[in-house]
């Protein structure tokens, strides 16, 4: 049951997006392109770099670098964090 409700819930929220939430964006282009590099640039890097400090195979580093890289993590925390309590 959870991959559906992870699944759906992606699309759910985007439809509630509105033009104006995108007129919001390109009105702080700064914040948005910092985030952006900091996702896909910055967060991997960093995923790679503990990856060869901690001296993880392969397999475990690509598994790292690809969560570091994952922008919706922090949206599955909703769902496993009341399993946790």
């Amino acid at each position: 049951m959870d991959p559906i409700c992870s699944a759906s819930s992606c699309p759910v929220w985007g439809m509630t997006l509105r033009f104006a939430d995108f007129k919001l964006v390109l009105s702080v282009r700064v914040t948005f392109f910092i985030g952006t590099v900091a996702q896909f640039g910055i967060m991997p890097l960093l995923a790679w770099v503990l990856a060869q400090a901690f001296s993880l195979p392969p397999e475990l580093a690509a598994g790292v670098i690809l969560v570091g890289t994952c922008p919706g993590a922090n949206v599955l925390e909703r769902y496993d964090l009341p399993r946790a309590r």
